[in-house]
């Protein structure tokens, strides 16, 4: 049993930062009621791969979850919300602040319905009245505007250059997780739920760390560096005479270990190069003087020299050889789970996972459109067959009829 068994979570979220808060609650024990509108949540229509018609996309980041569609655009489908939102624990969605109070999702009126209920909202900007705040925001418009992509790239072009994943969804996804656990130890201290306005923004310059901060400190403004790092050197990607590798040197101990490995070099008995602020002061210097060494030599025997000498190092793998390498097996980087149309579905798995006694796990596999809409209206918001059958000829509803959630194959229904 999860330790969230027992909460259950409103999830009215698309895209990647919501719907990555939700599956981490659902992990977690917690139910998810993913509400999509009638055209479902716009990740299903990100591909190709599709995988029996399902967006490997949508996958990654909505497993454990039950799927009701539900038309917000129409009274009944705001009504049946209502409903729901009265019965529910936490509540996420990442509306701009205009469609919230369009949907009548202000926190104050949602307080209303539930006084204990936990309201996470997502956006771009956060709440108030800063002339910005309904403006679309997404992970990559978000990494260009709060200066990630000015830092990102190789250093010899002035080219942006994306993070390769929604690095700022997923971070927001994650402080949103982090702010629902705060705000149920809260509710079980206070007995009142908390809104928790969470912006892109915000988490954006929370991750900036040392870029940002160094920016405050010195008014320095900070520039591409490719793969090396603006206060440690060496801290980065190296040629080999066959391959890329990484060398991160943090400590002057270790430093002093590689000097004695690469002996005879020039690098012996530098006054210059013995400390951090000499190498970073000299980095060009210092990173030319290593790159000619490691490229009379192939990877594999610098990192086999490296490992000996506990420097750190690593190759730089593709995605395919990570899946490969023992470490994922053993620590279980891989969940499967049984999916209704395709089978056994492979899931990345919760890094979580690994908890004594174990209370991570995953609870379901990625719904299909609708899967669930009849089952949690019949049994969660228990409306009658006649009210279901009003939704559905009012267009707020949408009610399969074949396959996995085909309400008709209920032995009560006429």
């Amino acid at each position: 049993m999860g330790s969230l068994s027992g909460i259950t979570v409103l999830d009215l979220s698309t895209i990647v930062s919501g719907p990555f808060c939700t599956q981490m609650l659902s992990d977690m024990g917690a139910d998810i009621i993913k509400v999509e509108p009638l055209s479902g949540d716009p990740t299903r229509s990100w591909g190709p791969p599709f995988v029996s018609q399902e967006s490997t996309y949508f996958m990654s980041i909505n497993r454990g979850k039950k799927s009701l569609v539900l038309n917000l655009n129409s009274s009944q489908g705001l009504e049946v919300l209502k409903t729901l939102i009265k019965k529910c624990d936490v509540l996420v969605e990442n509306f701009k602040p205009d469609r919230r109070l369009k949907y009548g999702l202000a926190y104050q009126k949602v307080k209303q319905l539930n006084h204990k209920i936990i309201h996470l909202s997502i956006t771009g900007f956060g709440d108030g009245i800063n002339p910005i705040q309904n403006t679309p925001a997404l992970d990559l418009t978000m990494q260009a505007l709060t200066g990630i992509m000015s830092v990102t790239g190789p250093k010899d072009k002035d080219e942006p250059v994306r993070i390769g994943v929604a690095w700022l969804d997923v971070l927001t996804g994650l402080t949103g997780t982090s702010g629902i656990l705060s705000a149920l130890i809260q509710l079980g201290r206070s007995g009142d739920g908390q809104h928790i306005d969470l912006s892109l923004f915000d988490v954006a310059i929370m991750s900036s760390i040392n870029i940002g901060e160094t920016y405050l400190l010195t008014g320095k403004v900070p520039t591409r560096l490719g793969s090396e790092h603006p206060q440690i050197v060496p801290y980065q990607a190296f040629k080999s005479k066959d391959h890329w590798f990484i060398l991160a040197v943090v400590t002057e101990k270790q430093y002093g270990r590689l000097v004695k490995l690469l002996s005879p070099s020039p690098l012996d008995n530098s006054a210059v190069f013995a400390t951090n602020r000499g190498r970073v002061e000299q980095r060009g210097e210092f990173i030319g003087i290593l790159q000619k060494l490691f490229a009379e030599n192939i990877r594999s025997h610098w990192l086999k020299l490296f490992t000996r000498s506990n420097i750190p190092s690593s190759p730089i793998n593709n995605i395919g050889e990570v899946f490969e390498m023992g470490i994922a097996k053993e620590r279980n980087s891989v969940w499967n789970v049984d999916h209704p149309t395709i089978g056994n579905l492979p899931l990345l798995a919760n890094a979580l996972q690994h908890t004594d006694p174990g209370t991570v796990s995953a609870n379901l596999p990625p719904p299909l459109l609708g899967q669930h809409t009849y089952e949690l209206l019949r049994d969660f918001a228990m409306l009658s067959k006649q009210e279901i059958q009003s939704l559905e000829d009012d267009g707020s509803i949408f009610l399969r009829r074949t396959g996995p959630g085909d309400y008709t194959q209920d032995k009560g229904y006429d």
